[in-house]
């Protein structure tokens, strides 16, 4: 069976159909390099959402300290986006 051809749409089993092999070595990297600091930035969450558990449970903190910590650390990612600007 052949798939039809839509125009305006590479054929993307040529070695230069993909996207990414269309750009330049410097716009490579500034994509990779953009891809990796947007999943960095989103790990931190995840880590203090994995870890916080654990913490309460192994020195005792009952849930209103956690609480307390948890809104200290959005308040303190709010203040930076005020003061540096909105990174996404």
């Amino acid at each position: 069976m052949v798939s039809p051809q839509i125009p305006g749409v590479d054929d993307y089993s040529s070695p230069r159909g993909l996207w990414i092999r269309q750009l330049s070595g410097h716009e490579r990297s500034a994509f990779i390099a953009t891809f990796g600091g947007w999943m960095l930035d989103g790990m931190d969450v995840m880590v203090y959402s994995l870890v916080l558990p654990t913490l309460l449970a192994e020195w005792h903190i009952s849930k209103g300290p956690s609480w307390a910590a948890e809104y200290g650390y959005f308040a303190a990612v709010f203040a930076g986006r005020l003061v540096g600007g909105d990174s996404g």
